[in-house]
């Protein structure tokens, strides 16, 4: 008897559901956040929500148009899922302080001592909150980083033990403890050479 293959997702199913997912389906019920900080919410936060159950998720955005098209979404979601979610609106820019896209996690750190389980980067300045999501993360936190193609989002990698670039360079996990217990089993499932 032959053993049944495993379908490879046409590229509309990987266009649809977005490269970091796969990643997040994998890391999420092995680590399981109690919080969790995003830079640029979207759909990745409401898969995040469905994926850690209990979670709180804290998400940060800059752009107000794109934030209201965010929370319009998020009223229509399930209640539970919608109290779970705290949309953060920062501008870019400033001196850092509470008015500040990048730097407002380290304001929440230092004056409620607030550290994050998961931390999932899909925003603007991704190598500076790379530098602010090491600062607050939880001591056995997980970073992710979507387009992880992108070298110039990686200037601080080196602040973390532990890297390793997924989906054919489109995420990265990043932490300072050993990454084989979210990721161990860990298939790729990739994207066709030709594109997406």
């Amino acid at each position: 008897m032959s053993k049944p293959t495993k379908r490879a997702p046409s590229a509309l199913e990987l266009w649809q559901h977005s490269s970091f997912r796969y990643a997040l389906e994998h890391i999420c019920p092995r680590l399981q956040p109690r919080n969790v900080l995003e830079w640029g919410p979207g759909p990745s936060t409401m898969l995040l929500a469905r994926l850690c159950p209990g979670a709180r998720i804290l998400t940060i955005e800059h752009n107000d148009d794109w934030a209201d098209r965010f929370e319009f979404s998020l009223d229509r979601s399930i209640p539970d899922i919608r109290k779970r979610i705290t949309l953060k609106r920062e501008p870019i820019g400033g001196h850092g302080g509470s008015g500040c896209y990048v730097t407002y996690p380290l304001v929440l750190n230092k004056s409620l001592g607030s550290t994050f389980d998961l931390v999932f980067i899909d925003g603007r300045h991704r190598a500076d909150c790379l530098t602010v999501a090491y600062s607050v993360m939880s001591a056995l936190g997980v970073v992710v980083v979507h387009d992880a193609h992108r070298e110039n989002y990686f200037k601080h990698a080196d602040l973390f033990h532990h890297c390793r670039i997924l989906e054919k360079q489109r995420t990265a996990v990043l932490s300072n403890y050993p990454l084989d217990r979210v990721l161990d089993g860990f298939e790729e499932v990739g994207f066709d050479e030709e594109g997406e």
